[in-house]
């Protein structure tokens, strides 16, 4: 029956476009047999496999190019590992071949998308250096630049990303569906972790975007970035001395050469660095002034910064990327605030927010009967 129907797509896409030509046919057959991926060929092959054995003298009569066709694809299959002769025209096609053979065409898929995003980043690597992210592997973790982002399915919203990582390696990786708000652009630093949860278990990628500016802005930004919770890290990433571990270690020796030149670090005896008292905050500090005063200009509104009780009542207008992070927009009646973006934030544009500040930041959505109200 599925012969049948196969025999009468074929009529009718003859019918609409016409007789395929004979040197289009041969090409065709010839990419078919050395294609490391399921083909047309492979399924009249198994269409024909009894109890796991083909003989080629049970096929229907074909045409000599076809014949050939199909003992090549054989030949091509048994260099895979995925067939064997078990005697003079009877083959061995276990029942696993097929979604092995979908499995090599969707490695090689996965690498010419690798290749595809590299080159448009203008970043050369070697193919050896490729790997695929593997969320079931316990407490695997990638860090590194964005080189490429794109649809795996489209009609479930699945995203991949590459990764040009800190461990000289460019690494592929499934990360399901990601919310708008939260897909990186080319050029930021993320970090893929494999994590298990939910009830059934299974792994899962989580991906977070460590830096919204690239790498070689960060050298002289007046902000808290990645490259200074690098320096001060305890246990920093470990960074290859090939790819982009090598780009990174450069730009961290000129980042710190940045702060000893501004005052915010000085050298330690023994070469370390030694951080002014709140260094971070302060380059935070910095980072939010300058992004305030354009978008007071921007929106013709005065900026305020909550106090620490005080209520914040406004609509979220958008977030920003900073040096620092990410912060939110709360527009007020007159005034503006700027506040760490959140995920909760996310699909509630020009939407009403209530939050507090606390000691530690922002508590969102609650109510408290204390404190200065500010906004509407």
């Amino acid at each position: 029956m599925s012969h049948g129907f196969r025999m009468r797509a074929r009529e009718l896409v003859t019918l609409e476009l016409g007789p395929e030509i004979e040197s289009d046919m041969t090409l065709k057959l010839a990419r078919e047999v050395e294609a490391e991926r399921f083909t047309r060929l492979d399924r009249a092959l198994l269409d024909h496999t009894k109890r796991g054995f083909l003989a080629i003298s049970a096929m229907p009569p074909a045409e000599r190019q076809t014949h050939a066709a199909h003992m090549g694809r054989l030949r091509k299959l048994e260099q895979l590992g995925l067939v064997r002769e078990f005697q003079t025209g009877v083959w061995e096609i276990p029942a696993d071949s097929e979604p092995k053979l979908k499995s090599i065409g969707t490695r090689g898929d996965i690498i010419k998308t690798m290749h595809r995003a590299l080159r448009e980043s203008g970043i050369d690597r070697p193919a050896g250096s490729f790997a695929l992210f593997d969320p079931a592997k316990p407490n695997t973790r990638i860090v590194g630049r964005v080189a490429g982002i794109g649809l795996t399915d489209e009609i479930n919203d699945r995203h991949y990303v590459v990764i040009d990582g800190t461990d000289g390696k460019v690494h592929y990786a499934d990360v399901g569906h990601l919310p708008p708000e939260l897909v990186p652009e080319r050029g930021m630093i993320a970090a893929i972790d494999a994590q298990t949860g939910g009830e059934d278990q299974k792994p899962r990628t989580r991906l977070r975007i460590l830096s919204y500016l690239n790498l070689e802005k960060l050298v002289a930004a007046e902000g808290a970035t990645w490259l200074d919770k690098q320096l001060l890290n305890r246990k920093p990433e470990s960074l290859s001395d090939q790819g982009f571990g090598a780009e990174a270690s450069g730009v961290l020796a000129r980042r710190r050469q940045w702060l000893l030149s501004q005052g915010l670090a000085q050298l330690t005896p023994d070469g370390a660095l030694r951080p002014v008292p709140g260094m971070l905050d302060q380059l935070r500090q910095k980072d939010l002034r300058q992004a305030s005063v354009a978008l007071s200009k921007e929106l013709g509104l005065a900026h305020i910064e909550p106090s620490e009780g005080e209520r914040v009542s406004g609509t979220y207008e958008r977030s920003i990327h900073l040096a620092s992070g990410r912060f939110a927009v709360v527009q007020m009646t007159k005034e503006f605030a700027l506040v760490p973006w959140q995920q909760s934030f996310e699909g509630r544009g020009g939407r009403h927010l209530l939050g507090f500040r606390t000691r530690e930041g922002f508590e969102w959505g609650q109510s408290r009967s204390i404190g200065l109200g500010l906004g509407n």
